[in-house]
């Protein structure tokens, strides 16, 4: 089984933007590059250079590699896969949570204030804007990829909602609308 250009770009995208992950690529005939910052992960290759790459194959450079790849795995010893997409990044400075996603910046941006204002709104708090920013969710716009990759740090205990719900909500929300958008293309498609 091959792995498609769109599940490469997430997951390069993602090591590149949360420094504590490692990602394996996983090639044909057993072998696997490590790709991380962290020159403890011991990797093979470099995000950005994994980046260079793949935005190569999808501006039209060479793809004959992307055969040879046949997984991918997201971990480390600081990233603790939550499913679904979701990872736990534990660091120095504190806990947070990450997900990568293929919406415009512009989109993922609406997708995950409406999600977040939906959280307050169930606990009878409106959302205003000082509310949503209390959460400092950062969003890495990966513009060679086509990729977001949104970051919630853990929040104080005085936060109306906390990181992991507003992380799985935020995810959630932006799936939803990734498999709408998948939907819509295949119907103008016909």
């Amino acid at each position: 089984m091959t792995i498609s250009v769109d599940q490469l770009r997430l997951g390069v995208s993602f090591a590149h933007a949360v420094p504590s992950a490692l990602l394996t690529i996983h090639l044909d005939r057993g072998r696997s590059l490590r790709c991380a910052h962290d020159r403890c992960l011991e990797p093979d290759v470099h995000p950005c250079q994994a980046r260079q790459l793949v935005a190569g194959a999808r501006g039209g450079g060479p793809t004959d590699w992307l055969g040879e790849v046949v997984g991918l795995e997201l971990g480390g010893p600081r990233l603790v896969d939550e499913g679904g997409g979701l990872y736990r990044a534990e660091a120095e400075a504190g806990r947070s949570w990450s997900f990568a996603t293929t919406l415009c910046p512009v989109d993922a941006h609406e997708v995950v204030a409406e999600a977040l204002a939906a959280a307050f709104d169930e606990r009878g708090m409106p959302a205003g804007e000082d509310d949503l920013s209390s959460l400092d969710l950062r969003a890495l716009i990966d513009r060679s990829l086509d990729v977001v990759v949104v970051t919630c740090p853990e929040t104080g205990p005085a936060a109306p909602v906390s990181a992991t719900e507003a992380a799985r909500r935020s995810l959630g929300a932006c799936l939803v609308a990734e498999l709408c958008g998948a939907a819509a293309a295949e119907r103008r498609l016909r």
